[in-house]
């Protein structure tokens, strides 16, 4: 559990995955985005709003744009 309470903070996982935003006894609650490691680089964004370590239904993954491993843009995926 990377917060134990309210705030928000970056925990990048023993995958590399990264989640940077709001938390709550916890877990990600609030606005929020994960990134997904795959090969070398940061493939896809989750935006949006978190319920209790899930991602809210209403927000959409987004490709992202990136360099030297690096996001340096998230687009709405086409």
């Amino acid at each position: 559990m990377p917060f134990s309470n309210a705030g928000s903070g970056t925990v990048v996982y023993p995958n590399k995955d990264k989640y940077e935003g709001e938390w709550l006894n916890g877990k990600r609650h609030g606005i929020g985005a994960l990134w997904l490691y795959d090969n070398d680089r940061y493939r896809i964004c989750y935006t949006g709003e978190w319920q209790r370590d899930k991602f809210h239904v209403s927000a959409s993954p987004e490709v992202c744009n990136l360099e030297l491993n690096m996001v340096l843009l998230c687009s709405t995926k086409q």
